[in-house]
């Protein structure tokens, strides 16, 4: 059996659940929940790559990272066709769209009903991924649950959202919620050296993270333009 990992910082309630399950005990639906920067998407992801990952295992989490499934999600933007991923407002869409596999860059509710209802690329499974998901209408609210009411086998969404009291009590009731932490300072510090901050910046960056990664790169951002304001005023 392949050396599997699953290389996701913190997050260990969640990370425990999916350790518990097996691919036939897994929901259709899960709704990951916590603060903006706390590696809801990141674990998704993660998640994502590990059900589609070709290396034999018994459980869910895991994935080699060197199998043809795997070399799909490298890098910044996952390319895998059997991944499909939408990040914010999520608008109704065109009644009338063709029917094809996922290829835009903006996935609306009709669109992902439509691909959805296709057969895997792969033959497997298929994952969906509605990052930090803001509807712009009823209408697209609405598709979603009829979605949730009837999902087809084979598919696995997941959402994220920093205000889940936003969405729909009847959208969340049809999902398995997940709490995500704030991160330990600790945890902040080692992602900001994974992101090649030298030492310095990545302990002024957890400092100042409140639990969250995204908090600390906007810190670090503001104090790099403060340093440029500055010696741009004593250059002038």
């Amino acid at each position: 059996m392949s050396q599997l990992k699953f290389e996701v910082v913190g997050a260990e309630g969640p990370k425990r659940y999916f350790e518990s399950l097996t691919p036939q005990r897994l929901a259709h639906a899960y709704l990951f929940t916590g603060a903006a920067g706390v590696g809801k998407k990141t674990f998704a992801r993660r998640l994502a790559q590990s059900l589609l990952c070709l290396a034999r295992k018994d459980g869910v989490l895991g994935y080699d990272g060197t199998c043809s499934s795997c070399v799909l999600f490298r890098g910044d933007s996952a390319r895998h066709p059997d991944f499909l991923q939408h990040e914010g407002v999520l608008r109704i869409g065109d009644r009338d769209a063709p029917m094809g596999f996922y290829e835009s860059e903006q996935l609306s509710a009709r669109d992902l009903v439509r691909q959805l209802s296709m057969q895997s690329y792969s033959g497997g499974m298929r994952i969906l991924l509605l990052g930090d998901l803001v509807f712009a209408t009823h209408e697209a609210a609405n598709a979603l649950l009829k979605f949730l009411e009837e999902p087809p086998g084979g598919v696995v969404m997941i959402v994220t959202s920093a205000t889940p009291g936003r969405l729909l009590p009847t959208i969340r009731s049809r999902t398995v919620e997940l709490r995500f932490p704030l991160l330990a300072i600790t945890q902040v510090r080692e992602i900001l050296s994974a992101m090649h901050y030298d030492d310095e910046d990545a302990t002024m960056g957890a400092s100042l993270s409140g639990g969250s990664a995204t908090r600390a790169l906007a810190a670090l951002e503001s104090e790099e333009e403060s340093l440029r304001g500055q010696v741009m005023r004593w250059f002038f």
